[in-house]
């Protein structure tokens, strides 16, 4: 999905699937102590390549950049 340019609050969350919600709830207090109002869906990106370049797909080294696209005065 295609957002239209706008403000967005994001992370890069690195480990296991099973532990994504830690990063979902790190967005939820950053968002709400900033006075942001999530503004659509959130969006998941799976990055597979580290800084160096190398390649680590074992559960623990997984990177997902978790974007939530957010309205307000922050």
């Amino acid at each position: 999905m295609l957002y239209p340019a706008g403000d967005a609050v994001v992370v890069n969350y690195r480990g296991s699937f099973y532990g994504l919600w830690e990063a979902y709830e790190v967005l939820r207090q950053y968002i709400e102590l900033r006075r942001y109002v999530p503004a659509g869906y959130p969006q998941e990106i799976y990055l597979e390549i580290e800084a160096d370049g190398s390649v680590r797909l074992d559960g623990s080294n997984y990177i997902t950049r978790v974007i939530v696209p957010v309205k307000g005065e922050g």
